[in-house]
């Protein structure tokens, strides 16, 4: 039997509230010189509000921009359809200017790969996962090569759109496209 919650529930409004002036000043201010008290002032709440919803401030930033790990898709007919539309869909994220700024800013203060995994733990894995069954489906279509990986597949369009999209802030179509054709070329079976 579960031990039930103590205290008061959280407050749907200030997490909504912070996230809305997370984003906003990462615009106005950039990450780097953004702070839990900013934020805190802008969204009407204290900073141990924050602090008990987000550790760190990059938990924070990156709930706010990224709260749901790639853009979904509905599944198509073609999987060469599908990682277009998906590609094209994570590229408008990443070109968002409070995703840029998130991107660099998480970037320099995520050095480690225990402070990386403590901000996208829970978010990597079942993202990987469902992208991988699509792949593994792909495969046994016929659409993609029996060695097709699905991580490597993941994290090269993930790092060319980074390069491309957020560090040389490049427009994301047609590069978008471009990379999808690329890929497809690649691995098309």
């Amino acid at each position: 039997m579960a031990t039930p919650a103590t205290g008061r529930p959280r407050d749907a409004r200030i997490d909504e509230a912070v996230v809305v002036a997370a984003r906003a000043l990462l615009v106005e201010v950039g990450y780097a010189r953004l702070t839990m008290a900013m934020i805190a002032e802008r969204a009407g709440t204290n900073r141990p509000a924050l602090y008990r919803r987000w550790p760190t401030k990059a938990h924070l930033v990156h709930d706010a921009v990224f709260p749901s790990g790639l853009p979904a898709v509905e599944p198509s007919e073609s999987f060469a359809d599908e990682l277009r539309r998906r590609i094209a869909r994570l590229a408008e994220s990443y070109a968002r200017p409070e995703a840029r700024e998130a991107t660099l800013g998480l970037m320099a203060d995520l050095r480690t790969p225990h402070e990386l995994d403590s901000v996208l733990e829970g978010l990597q894995q079942p993202v990987r996962a469902e992208f991988r069954a699509r792949v593994e489906q792909a495969v046994l279509d016929g659409e993609l090569r029996a060695d097709a990986d699905a991580d490597v597949l993941l994290d090269t369009i993930i790092g060319a759109l980074h390069q491309r999209v957020v560090a040389q802030q490049g427009a994301p179509e047609p590069f978008a496209s471009e990379l999808a054709d690329l890929v497809m070329r690649g691995l098309s079976a």
